[in-house]
């Protein structure tokens, strides 16, 4: 496919292989998607524009090797207190929760994972204010 047009849905069917291409399943049912138009940045950023405002969400070391991650998120366009931070496996499972504060706009935070928490795909949900930022980590040690 050539590279989508910002802000024109597109009406979409995927298909998966579980044997690394081998073989397909059926296509799923059709669906409609629309790419933003947000700027490229180099790495796993996850950036959020409401127009009056761009904020960026850094999640590192990603992959992480379960023990500290470093969490960044610049220009929340308004002063909030503090931000709560949610972890949640792919089963839809919160492994881990917390409040960080935020220093005038801006979080810079270092979180210590638990221990038990295995390796895996997971989500990392952060909400400021009335900003919410999701990006994935992948725990692999």
């Amino acid at each position: 496919m050539a590279r989508p047009t910002c802000d024109v849905p597109y009406n979409v069917r995927v298909r998966a292989s579980f044997d690394g291409g081998t073989t397909y399943c059926s296509f799923g049912a059709g669906c409609t998607v629309t790419f933003s138009c947000a700027p490229s940045q180099s790495g796993r950023d996850a950036e959020v524009a409401d127009g009056t405002f761009n904020s960026r969400m850094q999640l590192w070391p990603n992959p992480n090797r379960g023990d500290e991650l470093n969490v960044t998120i610049d220009d929340l366009g308004a002063l909030v207190g503090t931000a709560t931070i949610d972890i949640i496996d792919l089963f839809g499972k919160r492994v881990a929760t917390g409040t960080i504060n935020v220093d005038g706009s801006n979080i810079n935070h270092v979180l210590k994972l638990r221990a038990d928490i295995a390796d895996g795909l997971y989500i990392v949900n952060i909400t400021a204010g009335d900003k919410t930022f999701t990006q994935r980590l992948v725990i692999a040690r």
